[in-house]
């Protein structure tokens, strides 16, 4: 019986060093993609913010148009603004007739004969004027003169009041004692003072 040579391997292949599983140059290839990839981020990034600042300037420059139409008051406001300030216009006038009426009424301002119809033909000769002219507030002074307040849109308005307050019979060759003005930018103010038949001297 012959008996085989036989190799024993007393090599443990758990004792052996492990090997790298990466090389360098495979370190240096990753290293490489991840700068790559941060630089394209990057620039993504500022791409887009880059993009994010046009369309802001974009809508800026769309909004500045609103704005100023914002800012400027529109025709419908500017017309209520309008009406506005001629009710309060009115209401004050009624508020000055009602004061009148008291006066004449309770005897204070002296003889009232004759009064009613001077503040009639005051009335009568503003509504003639197309609007451009109104009276506020009449006023009986103690010595029986009148004393009107008005407003008017153009100060041409009041030249042409006086001349067809003169056309009335009791106005007619009488000259008004006192008349001051007083500009506005809207309108402009007037006092005047006429002197009435029958009053104190």
């Amino acid at each position: 019986m012959s008996l085989s040579p036989q190799h024993i391997n007393l090599l443990d292949a758990s004792l052996l060093p492990p090997k790298a599983r990466y090389t360098a140059v495979q370190g240096l290839v990753a290293a490489a993609l991840l700068i790559a990839a941060v630089l394209a981020a990057g620039l993504g990034l500022r791409w887009a913010a880059a993009g994010e600042a046009r369309e802001a300037l974009a809508l800026q420059q769309q909004l500045r148009p609103l704005q100023a139409q914002l800012a400027t008051p529109l025709p419908q406001q500017a017309a209520a603004e309008a009406q506005a300030r001629q009710l309060e216009s009115l209401r004050q006038e009624v508020a000055a007739l009602g004061q009148l009426q008291q006066v004449l009424q309770g005897g204070s301002a002296g003889s009232t004969r004759g009064y009613a119809d001077y503040l009639l033909a005051l009335s009568r000769q503003a509504a003639r004027g197309g609007g451009q002219l109104w009276i506020t507030g009449f006023k009986v002074l103690p010595d029986g003169q009148l004393e009107v307040h008005g407003r008017m849109l153009d100060a041409r308005a009041l030249p042409e009041y006086l001349r067809r307050l003169n056309e009335e019979p009791l106005f007619r060759g009488r000259s008004f004692a006192q008349l001051n003005v007083k500009a506005g930018e809207s309108f402009s103010e007037f006092q005047l003072q006429a002197a009435v038949e029958g009053a104190k001297p």
